[in-house]
């Protein structure tokens, strides 16, 4: 080799070397500059480890409850009191006791014909079944019949049959009109102790006789003693039966074990961000090769894998409709459905062949859904009823957008492959289109389609648009015509955020523009990720935003403490035009809104400085 280019070659080299050992020490003197108390991992395994210690996957057996507060469905399903198979009649009896004298509508749904009467006085009277018992909109319920009725202040006597003929004896029954304080119970009905007012809503007495006559049943028809007396401790007799009244029977429910997050919930329940830190359990798992992170990742999956028919026997049998667990079937908002099933949809993509079929199931009921049902507007973009119809959410950014990426790259058929990919970035070109500030560059949590409205710039909800960016850009194809648009809306995201970075402390505010609201950690950590991420991937510049991050970081793991125990995360908030309801949200300890954010954001900066 010639001198010259043995020595050119040393040289470049030498300053390759010189470089490389430049950079390291650069980053080795911002981290120590920002003094981390433990490295991402260190940190993050605390958090983890704590979460391991109080989630229990199991159920315990415990009595239902019964809520004298009127303001959602109520269920009898006389069957599981007097039995099926057989034509009979049953009566139910209980109070509408109302602070006011109002007129409210009620709406019902039957499996069979039914009878009431307010303060004797029939009101509702229909002979004929239905099929569809409950149509679930977001977190409303719409029953198919609806009736008004006059209500005194006071107790209101309310009685109700209904007829069975032969197989179906449910009801549902809820106001659809709310009265604040409106109560359904049994506590001013005479003969009846309190320790039966806490059991159960109802008094219930059957079954009587269902005849037929001329081909039709007539027991509707007949007035049996309970439409004209209440003696509490009367036996009639029927058919060689005693009938008398009684309470429903009395039903065991399947209650969630371990420890209790500050508004109730268990680190186990179904949703969203319980479901989320499965996921980043199971990406810190495959990160760290630390099995027991990933083992409770696969525990929360198989945990609903195993239980799903007891969760559908709550649902259907016992009308628990609102509890935790099964809102993954009767809720139909992309909360309860796509985005809790990302963890199912990441093991999946493991799997391949292999994988649990129950796990498949699950996973195609909420591509289903999120294909099929979810609601849309016009253009395609997701879209809700609440507050407003309709309104686009900065939240669904996160909850449907990241799964139909999921499941582009578990679907073989290439045309649905690209069916898919293409509608999750059309997704976050219109939901940037509705909420980015182009003043800012933040993004509003919401906003109405058919009226604007200046909603805050809530951390949280830039979070999820800024979080589903970097799941875009890491899974769709780079060829894809939209992929540029994509990085283009993530780098302008991502530069508006950094500019309300506190530089003195590495937080992100609750209100982003707002340097009064308070620090808040799920949303610090969000951002840190998505820096982080977008370092790690070549989309930023790694000297212009690596100090973003390692402030960012020196926040979250200013929070954490040494039993795993991470602070100030905002909770659950719905959208206001009032940016005062910001400034007073409540903040809790290990709410899994942020524990799951934390987790990731440690493996993107571990990546980072490691």
């Amino acid at each position: 080799m010639p001198l010259y280019y043995f020595m050119m070659l040393n040289y470049l080299r030498l300053y390759g070397l010189i470089g490389g050992l430049l950079l390291t020490a650069n980053l080795v003197t911002v981290q120590q500059k920002f003094e981390f108390k433990r490295t991402p991992i260190e940190s993050i395994k605390l958090i983890a480890d704590y979460l391991i210690d109080n989630t229990k996957f199991a159920y315990q057996l415990t009595p239902q409850s019964s809520s004298q507060s009127f303001t959602d469905i109520k269920f009898i399903n006389f069957s599981r009191t007097f039995g099926d198979g057989k034509p009979a009649v049953a009566y139910a009896l209980t109070e509408l006791v109302s602070p006011v004298d109002t007129t409210i509508t009620l709406q019902i749904s039957h499996s069979s014909g039914v009878k009431i009467w307010l303060n004797n006085k029939l009101t509702y009277l229909s002979k004929n079944g239905m099929d569809t018992l409950v149509r679930y909109f977001e977190h409303t319920k719409v029953l198919p019949e609806t009736f008004s009725v006059k209500l005194s202040k006071g107790a209101n006597r309310l009685l109700i049959k209904a007829e069975s003929q032969a197989a179906g004896w449910q009801i549902y029954f809820g106001p659809k009109t709310l009265v604040k304080n409106l109560k359904l119970t049994l506590e001013h009905i005479p003969q009846v102790d309190s320790n039966i007012v806490k059991l159960s809503n109802w008094l219930v007495i059957g079954p009587f006789p269902n005849p037929i006559e001329n081909n039709k049943y007539t027991g509707l028809e007949k007035q049996y003693e309970p439409e004209t007396e209440f003696k509490a401790t009367k036996v009639y007799n029927y058919n060689t039966e005693q009938v008398f009244w009684t309470i429903p029977k009395l039903e065991l429910r399947a209650q969630h074990i371990g420890k209790q997050q500050a508004w109730g919930e268990f680190y186990s329940t179904w949703n969203y961000h319980c479901a989320g830190t499965a996921w980043a359990m199971a990406h810190l798992g495959d990160y760290t090769g630390i099995n027991r992170f990933r083992d409770y990742a696969k525990s929360y999956c198989d945990f609903y894998a195993e239980e799903k028919p007891i969760i559908t026997l709550l649902k259907n049998q016992l009308g628990e409709m609102s509890r935790e667990d099964t809102k993954m079937y009767s809720l139909r908002m992309l909360d309860y459905t796509a985005a809790p099933s990302l963890v199912y949809a990441y093991f999946l993509l493991q799997q391949g062949s292999n994988a649990n079929l129950i796990y498949k199931d699950i996973y195609n009921y909420m591509r289903n859904y999120v294909v099929k049902e979810q609601l849309r507007s016009p253009e395609g973009y997701f879209i809700r009823t609440s507050p407003h119809k309709y309104t686009i959410w900065a939240d669904d950014m996160f909850m449907g957008i990241p799964f139909l990426l999921y499941s582009a790259k578990l679907e073989s058929n290439n045309e649905a492959k690209l069916a898919l990919y293409t509608d999750a970035a059309k997704q976050l070109i219109g939901f940037h289109k509705y909420l980015s500030d182009p003043v800012t560059g933040l993004y509003h949590q919401a906003q109405y389609l058919d009226k604007p409205v200046n909603i805050p710039y809530w951390s949280r909800a830039n979070g999820w648009a800024i979080w589903a960016h970097t799941e875009a850009l890491l899974h769709l194809p780079k060829t894809h015509p939209l992929y540029p648009t994509l990085l283009s809306q993530f780098k302008s995201h991502i530069n508006a955020l950094i500019k309300y970075q506190n530089p003195q402390t590495g937080f992100f505010h609750n209100v982003l523009d707002k340097p009064d609201s308070y620090p808040e950690t799920s949303g610090t950590a969000i951002f840190t990720m998505a820096l982080a991420r977008g370092i790690n991937n070549g989309w930023l510049e790694r000297k212009i935003y690596t100090p973003f991050v390692l402030k960012g970081w020196k926040a979250i793991d200013s929070v954490t403490d040494a039993d795993g125990t991470i602070h100030g995360i905002c909770i659950g908030t719905n959208l206001s035009e009032n940016v005062r309801n910001y400034y007073i949200r409540p903040t809790n300890d290990n709410d899994t809104h942020g524990v799951f954010a934390a987790i990731f954001a440690a493996i993107e900066v571990d990546k980072l400085i490691s």
